[in-house]
């Protein structure tokens, strides 16, 4: 594969396989919290749009405890003066990121939240003013950022009484934070195994073909031609291989010819040497006799000089 069709493909690769299993995981996630919502907290009819909807998660959550609590002050009122009981209802509240607040006619009574007990009397809701049906409560948005679900009803010795369950808007249920963080960790995971896949799978694809051509190059510099390189595929670097082949190919070519060409010299050299010593031995010889003073008559000496001319041409 083509070094530039690598880089396309780990670019779309790099993009839509996270967004693809990370819409998995959090499917995945969803189905699950969904069901550990239902058998933990007796909540049905989760939908997975209402996980988003956190406001609602906390509502539907708190919704058991807020009808306990409408029992309780309709046959036992008292127990809002018990103080064991309210910590115990309270306990229970802040596991679900809400907590109480009891008032006795216009004083607050019960109060663990943190927040000063006069803010809070100042803006809640009076005795009565929200429905008895209403389960869904009311936003309280100044300082105290919170839903509050108002339970109305009378001490034993006839004081208006009211029971509030306040849900802290800006909390997220638990659950729903370990999905959040989870689901954070998954996608940093995928990420990174997409990543590393997608690094190993384009530095195999280059290093391979680099290594064959470092280890060619090294024996060409040893002077060996006398190997192949194997060329597979038809990216960038299989074409750079075919060409180095080629000139290997060239190079043994043009190394065996000037082997040969020296050889032909080298004979070519020595049969010159062996046509020159004959006549050259022969020459020498009747130099040698003439020196001697072996062509002692006019013949011989002409024979000798003759012989001389007749080397000499053959040279």
């Amino acid at each position: 594969m083509k070094l530039k069709n690598r880089i396309y493909i780990s670019f779309f690769v790099i993009v839509l396989v996270p967004l693809l299993l990370t819409g998995i995981a959090f499917w995945g996630f969803a189905v699950y919290q969904v069901r550990s919502l239902q058998k933990q907290y007796g909540i049905e009819e989760i939908t997975y749009e209402n996980l988003s909807n956190n406001t609602y998660m906390l509502n539907k959550i708190t919704q058991k405890l807020c009808t306990s609590l409408q029992k309780t002050v309709e046959t036992e009122p008292d127990k809002m003066e018990d103080f064991g009981y309210l910590d115990n209802i309270n306990r229970e509240l802040n596991e679900k990121n809400a907590y109480l607040v009891v008032r006795k006619g216009d004083v607050i009574t019960y109060n663990k939240s943190g927040l000063d007990s006069r803010v809070i009397a100042s803006e809640l809701p009076m005795y009565g003013d929200m429905p008895g049906e209403n389960d869904k409560g009311v936003y309280i948005g100044k300082d105290i950022q919170a839903l509050v679900k108002q339970v109305d009803f009378e001490f034993p010795d006839d004081t208006e009484g009211s029971a509030f369950v306040m849900i802290r808007a800006d909390a997220m249920v638990p659950r729903m934070q370990n999905m959040m963080l989870n689901l954070v960790l998954i996608v940093i995971l995928i990420l990174a195994v997409t990543a590393f896949g997608l690094c190993t799978w384009t530095y195999h694809g280059v290093i391979t073909p680099l290594t064959q051509l470092k280890i060619a190059t090294k024996n060409i510099k040893e002077g060996n031609l006398d190997f192949v390189l194997d060329v597979e595929g038809t990216d960038e670097f299989s074409n750079l291989c075919e060409d180095f082949e080629e000139m290997r190919k060239r190079l043994k070519q043009t190394n065996e010819e000037k082997l040969a060409f020296d050889k032909e010299n080298r004979e070519l050299i020595s049969n010159i040497s062996h046509d020159l010593k004959t006549p050259i031995t022969a020459v020498k010889g009747y130099v040698e006799g003439i020196v001697d003073g072996v062509a002692d008559t006019p013949e011989k000496m002409n024979r000798y000089i003759r012989t001389f001319y007749n080397k000499a041409n053959e040279m």
